[in-house]
């Protein structure tokens, strides 16, 4: 998406009201570094961890994050988040108990989910009425219906000897 387009800046919008209504419920966002020790830390316990494939940790954990030692005596402690909601702006009505809502996971979330189990949960809320539950990705799976895609974001040119601009069939 296009930084400036009125879906980019409506999105960081929302992205900035949902990580204050999170953060109101008692979770904290890893900074960078934060993230890197996270990894680290399930790393001593042999367990491979995406530090972009999820999006908070409990209020409680924060207090061990920039002690990669304390980090790793109290990695059983440590649940990570992926986040998934409806802003406020949503058009569509969202059910209290969420049915109708969709949202992707990466292929890193779901390898996240199914490394740590019990300690990586999907955090799944409305902004509108303030609901929200916290469940683990084998209940999702089996309460859903899952697409199978694949998301592809253009990292190099397109234009080749044989692919040419503006060109007609």
């Amino acid at each position: 998406m296009r930084q400036g387009s009125k879906n980019y800046n409506s999105g960081k919008a929302s992205e900035k009201t949902s990580r204050n209504f999170l953060e109101r419920l008692g979770f904290y966002k890893p900074t960078s570094k934060e993230r890197k020790l996270i990894v680290l830390a399930f790393e001593s316990i042999d367990k491979v961890v995406n530090s972009r494939a999820f999006d908070y940790v409990d209020e409680e954990v924060a207090v061990f994050l920039n002690d990669i030692e304390e980090l790793k005596k109290n990695v059983s402690q440590v649940v990570l988040y992926e986040a998934k909601g409806a802003s406020k702006t949503r058009k569509a009505k969202v059910n209290n108990d969420f049915r109708g809502v969709g949202f992707t996971l990466t292929e890193n979330e779901k390898k996240n989910a199914e490394t740590l189990e019990e300690q990586y949960k999907f955090l799944i809320y409305n902004e509108k009425t303030e609901n929200f539950l916290i469940c683990p990705l084998h209940h999702l799976q089996i309460r859903a219906r899952i697409y199978k895609t694949e998301s592809f974001f253009i990292n190099k040119g397109l234009i080749t000897d044989n692919i040419k601009l503006n060109s007609i069939r």
